[in-house]
């Protein structure tokens, strides 16, 4: 199954509109408009009516670390996380961690005997409960590509600035073509400034 890029970024801090498999763009709009949060799709007709009325982006079809990268570029977030600000996946809340003793009776009895760290949402309407399962190490793999894409991402655009200025630095001392009418001119004035004893560069 594919990883959600909504929950990877959410487990960032950022703030998003809340993913609704729904074909109403309105409903979409007003979901995006009543959280105070960003819209992000795939679809360019609801992108384009959803930008005269919240922040939208619209994402490009491609891998999911390409996607977060996107999206972190685009809005030019800061997703570090450290081991106190996670977030949680369903309903967006801090989670902190849970004793053990006190999960006992929400998890199943291999996963409590197979772990002992746990941590749960300070939601009192979610309250989910987490620990590093077996697919913990697929989503640090997952976490080191998209690092890697968003890294990837951020030098092309500090690359493209770069060369940018290097082409505007070189025509700026680049010769510029007079035309016969235009050097005649320069001339005339040169022999006036001569004859001041000015020079023209």
């Amino acid at each position: 199954m594919p990883v959600n890029p909504r929950k990877w970024i959410k487990e960032k801090q950022a703030r998003l509109s809340s993913t609704v498999e729904e074909s109403n763009d309105d409903l979409l709009i007003r979901l995006a408009l009543k959280n105070k949060a960003i819209l992000l799709t795939r679809d360019c007709e609801l992108a384009q009516k959803a930008s005269n009325y919240v922040k939208c982006a619209l994402v490009p079809d491609v891998t999911l670390e390409h996607q977060v990268a996107f999206v972190v570029k685009t809005f030019h977030l800061n997703i570090k996380c450290t081991r106190t600000s996670g977030k949680c996946p369903a309903c967006g809340s801090p989670i902190k961690r849970a004793p053990k003793t006190s999960i006992r009776e929400r998890v199943f009895p291999r996963v409590y005997a197979c772990n002992e760290r746990f941590w749960q949402c300070t939601n009192h309407d979610c309250e989910a409960v987490y620990w590093r399962g077996t697919h913990w190490a697929k989503m640090v793999e997952t976490a080191a590509r998209i690092g890697a894409a968003i890294s990837g991402a951020l030098a092309t655009n500090k690359k493209s600035y770069r060369e940018k200025r290097l082409v505007a630095d070189e025509n700026k001392t680049q010769p510029v073509a007079l035309s016969p009418e235009a050097q005649q001119r320069r001339q005339a004035i040169a022999e006036r400034l001569r004859r001041l004893g000015l020079k023209i560069k």
